[in-house]
């Protein structure tokens, strides 16, 4: 086998790395508007994005938490609308893979848009152990219900950046 890296140049974990860490992973990026990809759950049954949404203050130009499992293709293609008015410098996927897959196809969508744009910078903090945060594949569901797996050798099309906290991990160790 081989594996080889994507551009990941950021990894930060242990307790509470979101509130000790994140602004500071955002300044070494160079981001000044963050835009979340998230899920229902996370937005609406934990106090996760909220908190999150408070720590970046003003940086924070929007929240799309559409996203479901396996990532429904019409949902990233309602957040990839939202993205491109909000502005935003860079995206900020948290949960499991499906958020993080779907940030990943919202980037590789604007970059066919527009080939000579700035990629948007992609700061993940996961919740799962998908490790979607690690490669450069995603996946989706199409709108006729088909999965679909999508590999790339694009190292761009990775996040920069990855945050593990388990003290957000621990809100998944009981159902929602």
């Amino acid at each position: 086998g081989n594996w080889r890296t994507t551009n990941i140049e950021n990894v930060v974990y242990g307790p509470h790395s979101v509130n000790n860490q994140l602004t500071k992973v955002l300044e070494t990026l160079n981001v000044s508007k963050v835009f979340i990809i998230t899920g229902n759950s996370l937005m609406n049954k934990t106090p996760v994005i909220k908190d999150i949404q408070g720590l970046l203050g003003s940086k924070c130009v929007g929240v799309n938490f559409s996203i479901a499992q396996h990532a429904p293709e019409d949902k990233i293609n309602e957040a990839l609308n939202q993205v491109i008015e909000s502005k935003a410098d860079a995206l900020l996927s948290v949960g499991g893979g499906s958020p993080i897959d779907s940030t990943k196809i919202i980037i590789k969508k604007l970059l066919e848009k527009n080939p000579s744009a700035p990629k948007l910078k992609h700061i993940t903090i996961p919740t799962t152990l998908s490790v979607a945060e690690a490669t450069t594949g995603m996946g989706y569901t199409d709108s006729s219900g088909k999965k679909v797996s999508v590999g790339f050798t694009n190292r761009n099309l990775g996040p920069e950046a990855i945050i593990y906290d388990s003290s957000i991990i621990s809100f998944f160790t009981r159902r929602y």
